[in-house]
């Protein structure tokens, strides 16, 4: 009788062990699938991100080109790399867009040049030696440390869109920089003034 117990109880514990084995196998799948399906969200997630990215990088490119209202920052580095190029030794006054080309007004000592020069090509349209200088722009000009490519990166850094024009205006007995942006092309462009010794904002 004893001997009869003893391979009962070890066939019940072996049937147990076989249960539980069961058991357990029975639960690896459901942590696969679960495991699966986080990694599925995390890739979904992952591409709406991406979507998300690539169309906040999309809306802000506006900017970057030029149209009839206003060009942009790296056009007006070109031209005035350019206008310079022409006239060597000589300063920036003005600079005015013309909706595919940039007028230009610089300093030579006291001789004032006007250029034209397409925004594409950087070909000099035209150029025109004014005799007649206004001493009151070249006393502005000569009062001024920070160079007119400066304040319009310093005006695009505050407000953001495209250059209309920059130019040295006296606004209340003090030049300043004037840099007219274009941020939006069905309204008027926005003045920013910058103090053309500081570089700074007003």
């Amino acid at each position: 009788m004893k001997k009869i117990i003893g391979l009962t109880a070890i066939a019940t514990m072996g049937i147990a062990s076989s249960l539980l084995t069961g058991c357990g196998n029975q639960g690896t799948p459901n942590n696969s699938a679960g495991s699966n399906t986080q990694q599925q969200q995390q890739q979904q997630n992952g591409s709406s991100s991406n979507s998300s990215t690539n169309s906040n990088n999309s809306s802000g490119s506006s900017a970057t080109t030029s149209n009839n209202r206003g060009g942009t920052l790296e056009s007006a580095e070109a031209a005035v790399a350019k206008a310079l190029e022409t006239v060597p030794g000589s300063r920036l006054y003005d600079l005015d867009w013309k909706g595919q080309s940039w007028e230009v007004k610089v300093y030579s000592g006291n001789v004032e040049t006007d250029l034209l020069i397409d925004a594409n090509t950087l070909n000099v349209l035209s150029t025109e030696v004014d005799d007649d200088s206004d001493f009151d722009d070249i006393a502005e000009l000569n009062a001024a440390t920070v160079e007119l490519i400066d304040a319009a990166k310093a005006a695009l850094n505050y407000r953001a869109g495209l250059i209309d024009e920059i130019s040295l205006e006296t606004i209340a007995g003090t030049p300043r920089w004037e840099v007219k942006v274009v941020t939006d092309a069905s309204r008027a462009a926005e003045v920013v003034l910058v103090d053309i010794n500081s570089g700074q904002v007003i």
